[in-house]
């Protein structure tokens, strides 16, 4: 046992067991206690170790009362006494010493205060001065110059004539370079170079509010996408695709399409999918009859392998199967080569008008409350449901759903089937998001509707139907 001076307090050696030590240090100093195990068994012992606790106590908890009780005879009473008293001399001592730290540092404090302050004023007076000589200076330079200049003006004058009349007559080329502009001008002379070259760029494609850099594989400029203000920089034909197509041919009167024709941008056909450089080619079948072929689109109608489009299709198929034709069928058969969620969304979505959400090309008032930064209204809800919620949201975001939007594809813009779908869907609507003038509580007009109820609904898969009969 070590202090950080060099004394030495013990050296115990051959410690088995618990022992103790105690010692008075001569000064206050950091204490180095090293402990030292020497192996001295003459067998192989695989990684030995021994565990060792080392308790420390300072001060009147060092000393050992059971020893000092039984050399002076003291009562148990006196000797907690004693032990009490040394407690509290070492609180005392502790005591001191902070308010000595205390005193010391509120000195130091106060003279670096006053010695900041003299540093201040100092500072101060030398800018005042150095201020005041400036304003002498200068005004004894601008003085001294006004003198000057008339002297200067007139000694220029008289030399003059002399110099006209001495100088030799001679012709000299004039300079083809660009002359610069005059100091006093504004404009840099490269300038009307740089406004021409960026007047002759093409402008950037137009993008919505619709669009995203998610949908859309933007052109590279290295390691990084090109912003939207670059993107004809770097490919001149590049066209967005725009989530919402119509809104891009609104806004821009039709200069610009809302999807590309080729490239990874373009829409997908039917196969195709998202991010894969395969193509998955339906089964086309030929030499159905017309029973036979309305047996197999209810089997599929039936089978989506979604809950949501097995409801959908399956009373869709029950309900306009019987009735259509030959061509219809055809038509009904390549429809349901389609992606299932697509089906979904292309039948049950609203159709939105053109950048609605932030009110593009018209008036900022006419924009969505989010949009405007004000407080969604939490109670909002549709007419049907009396003032209650939408069923099956968050609390947190009761009256701010947004249905999602897919752009129907061109090969199924004006469809048949398609019509015929959004129909069954508004038909079968007990209110909800769609809702039309002749889907009425008392059920006129509906297909399958419940006098009272509405459309119904889609609650349930209709029985399987026997065209051959």
């Amino acid at each position: 046992i070590k202090d950080a001076v060099g004394n030495e307090y013990g050296r115990p050696k051959d410690i088995a067991g618990e022992t103790r030590m105690a010692f008075t240090s001569h000064a206050d100093a950091a204490f180095d206690v090293c402990f030292e195990n020497q192996l001295t068994s003459t067998g192989i012992t695989m990684n030995p170790t021994r565990h060792i606790e080392l308790d420390i106590d300072i001060g009147a908890d060092a000393r050992d009362w059971s020893a000092i009780q039984a050399q002076e005879k003291l009562k148990p009473v006196e000797t907690e006494l004693r032990r009490v008293e040394e407690l509290v001399q070492e609180i005392v001592a502790e005591m001191e010493y902070l308010r000595t730290r205390e005193q010391k540092l509120r000195d130091t404090n106060e003279s670096t205060n006053e010695r900041v302050k003299w540093f201040a004023y100092g500072t101060m007076g030398m800018l005042v001065g150095l201020g005041a000589w400036q304003v002498v200076y200068l005004r004894a330079y601008f003085r001294n110059m006004s003198k000057a200049l008339p002297l200067a003006r007139m000694s220029f004058l008289r030399a003059l004539p002399r110099a006209v009349r001495r100088a030799p007559i001679a012709v000299r080329p004039l300079s083809t370079s660009k002359p610069l502009y005059l100091a006093n001008e504004r404009e840099h002379e490269t300038t009307p170079d740089f406004r021409e070259t960026q007047k002759s760029k093409p402008t950037g494609p137009h993008m919505t509010n619709t669009n995203s850099t998610i949908a859309n594989e933007m052109p590279s400029v290295g390691a990084d996408k090109a912003p939207p203000e670059l993107l004809t920089s770097v490919d001149p034909n590049f066209v967005p695709k725009d989530s919402v197509p119509e809104n891009t041919e609104r806004m821009t009167g039709g200069t610009q399409q809302g999807g590309p024709d080729s490239g990874s941008n373009a829409e997908l056909d039917v196969g195709e999918m998202e991010g894969a450089k395969f193509k998955v080619e339906p089964i086309r079948r030929t030499g159905e009859d017309d029973n036979t072929m309305r047996a197999r689109l209810l089997y599929q109608s039936r089978k989506r392998g979604t809950l949501e489009s097995d409801l959908l299709l399956s009373t869709f198929a029950d309900t306009h199967l019987p009735r259509m034709s030959t061509k219809q069928l055809q038509q009904y058969d390549v429809f349901l080569d389609e992606n299932d969620w697509d089906i979904y969304y292309w039948a049950t979505q609203e159709p939105t008008p053109t950048s609605r959400e932030t009110a593009e090309g018209g008036n900022p008032d006419s924009s969505t409350p989010v949009a405007q930064g004000k407080a969604m209204d939490k109670t909002e809800a549709d007419a049907w449901r009396n003032g209650a919620p939408r069923s099956g949201e968050w609390a947190q975001t009761v009256g701010t759903f947004k249905p999602a939007y897919r752009p129907v594809p061109q090969r199924w813009k004006n469809s048949e089937i398609l019509s015929l779908l959004r129909r069954h869907v508004l038909e079968r609507s007990a209110g909800g998001v769609h809702e039309e003038s002749s889907a009425e509580v008392g059920g006129e007009g509906l297909a399958h509707s419940v006098q009272g109820t509405g459309g119904g609904g889609l609650g349930r898969m209709p029985d399987v139907k026997n065209f051959d009969v």
